[in-house]
């Protein structure tokens, strides 16, 4: 059977394929920004509701504290931290991205 070792293996790989992409996708478009684009042209109220809708989902994962409790063995201060940390990384690259 597979344990929580090879399953953390398996999603550290993706989760680094993700952020290699990601870091991919700003590097081959931030040379085409204009930043008068950015700031003579924005309109916000154009994205007001989803930006709400994806706050709420990237923050909304509170069912998973009693598994990363168990996952971290049973650590209060690693838990916080990375429940922290974990919802931190999203807020940013939300931030960058939109």
């Amino acid at each position: 059977t597979y344990g929580t070792s090879r399953v953390d293996a398996i999603n550290r790989i993706f989760v680094l394929g993700l952020v290699a992409t990601f870091l991919g996708l700003v590097g081959f478009g931030l040379p085409r920004i204009n930043p008068n684009n950015l700031i003579n042209h924005s309109d916000w109220t154009a994205i007001y509701p989803a930006g709400i809708s994806i706050g709420i989902l990237s923050f909304g994962a509170q069912n998973t504290v009693p598994t990363l409790l168990k996952y971290l063995g049973g650590d209060p201060d690693r838990t916080r931290r990375a429940i922290l940390l974990g919802s931190l990384m999203p807020l940013f690259l939300y931030s960058i991205w939109e």
